[in-house]
């Protein structure tokens, strides 16, 4: 729904709108894997490639990423608010989804978002990795906190503000008492680093 919803507004090609004065930049930098302002993004920049290699100029890749980023960080709030809902009422299936849908749709539809959505900038895959290590870290699970190490590293690999949410779901881990470190997880945050 929310791809459906961005889309009438969504700009195919490069835009100094909304404030977005990087995606120029960060369009050539994919298209030529360049290296962008700091700390370079290398995770962005490799996806703008990948998608630049079938979407030739003048369309922008980078807009397309950065729409697709949007979609899938709406979805990992839907997820991440049925996750709280499960934390605070506990196992309940008739709150959950609405709950979940819900807060997905709220933020969806939040201007700020909406306008960071359809253009090409960083902020939506930055928050759309974060959002989906908070979901995974609520669901509880080994495998779910092998896979939220692992894209708590791309964040990193993405851009630095992952640092200070990596401290807020260490010290939610530890809190919850559910802070074991295993060699699997950090092997899965550390791998992604390599892209630096």
């Amino acid at each position: 729904m929310a791809l459906l919803l961005y889309l009438p507004t969504w700009s195919p090609f490069v835009t100094w709108a909304h404030f977005g004065e990087d995606g120029p930049e960060l369009e050539l930098a994919g298209r030529v894997l360049g290296i962008s302002h700091p700390t370079g993004y290398p995770l962005f920049t490799l996806f703008v490639r990948v998608v630049a290699i079938v979407l030739p100029p003048p369309w922008a890749a980078v807009n397309l990423v950065t729409l697709l980023a949007a979609v899938l960080a709406v979805v990992g709030v839907g997820f991440a608010g049925r996750f709280l809902i499960r934390l605070a009422l506990g196992e309940a299936p008739e709150v959950e989804w609405p709950g979940g849908l819900v807060s997905g749709a709220f933020f969806a539809t939040s201007l700020t978002w909406w306008k960071q959505a359809v253009i090409g900038e960083v902020y939506t895959l930055h928050l759309a990795l974060m959002v989906w290590v908070l979901a995974l870290v609520l669901h509880g699970g080994r495998r779910q906190g092998l896979m939220a190490a692992y894209l708590l590293g791309l964040g990193l690999a993405h851009h630095l503000q992952a640092v200070p949410f990596l401290l807020v779901v260490l010290f939610y881990l530890a809190l919850v008492k559910r802070l074991r470190p295993r060699a699997w997880n950090l092997g899965a945050f550390l791998l992604p680093l390599s892209l630096y």
